[in-house]
């Protein structure tokens, strides 16, 4: 690999989770907003579980991608 792609891997592997955890609290405070406005205490455990469920999706596509960048790494020398 070029100096500039692991620059710019090492970069987007530090921006991607600071998203993802930005989106999780946006996501969280949404769920509790429209819970207090419309009352939906039926629905509050199947919200939860969706949250749950693409926070889940996205740690792993995360690992996944932290991995391959790993491999690329380091077949990146041996040529």
């Amino acid at each position: 690999m070029n100096k500039w792609q692991k620059i710019a891997g090492i970069v987007s592997l530090t921006v991607i989770p600071l998203v993802g955890i930005f989106w999780q609290v946006v996501t969280y405070a949404d769920i509790r907003a429209w819970k207090v406005t419309f009352a939906a205490h039926d629905c509050k455990d199947v919200l939860y579980a969706v949250m749950g469920g693409y926070a889940f999706l996205f740690w792993i596509s995360y690992a996944l991608a932290f991995c391959f960048f790993i491999c690329l790494w380091r077949k990146g020398g041996k040529r």
